[in-house]
């Protein structure tokens, strides 16, 4: 790739994470912005993929540990559905009740366990579609041979 992609990928992949963060640390407040700040999450490993190539990529993140990682978030995100079931509140004992205090609105912890469910969503995105990348780039349609 021209050196000059190169360096303003380097210079522009700082702040596209950072959003990042800041969508699924607030994603609480609207609706869906787990999955979107998990899909901005991954753009920025895909965009390096796309830019310094496979391999370098790789050799800083690899897709197993990003398939693991993305496992593990679905795991808590069944955890914390569970946890429901503990009855931390009088009365509630169901699949995902909220046992946090729900906090003051707009504020960034008062969605009980929104935020939670919203970091999880963000790692089960942002990694999960970074290792479908990975996978269909290593894999391509020569009968599933690596390249």
């Amino acid at each position: 790739m021209d050196p000059i992609i190169k360096y303003f990928t380097k210079f522009f992949i700082g702040p596209i994470f950072v959003f990042a963060v800041y969508v699924v640390t607030y994603g609480h407040v609207l609706p869906g912005e787990g999955f979107d700040g998990g899909a901005l999450i991954s753009t920025v490993f895909i965009l390096c993929m796309i830019v310094f190539g496979r391999e370098e990529t790789r050799a800083h993140l690899n897709i197993s540990v990003a398939l693991i990682v993305s496992a593990l978030a679905a795991l808590g995100m069944i955890a914390i559905g569970f946890l429901g079931f503990a009855g931390f509140r009088e009365g509630h004992r169901t699949f995902f009740d909220n046992f946090l205090a729900p906090g003051i609105p707009r504020e960034l912890f008062s969605g009980g366990i929104v935020p939670l469910l919203n970091l999880m969503l963000g790692i089960i995105i942002g990694a999960g579609f970074y290792a479908l990348f990975g996978y269909i780039v290593t894999f391509r349609k020569n009968g599933g041979e690596r390249k």
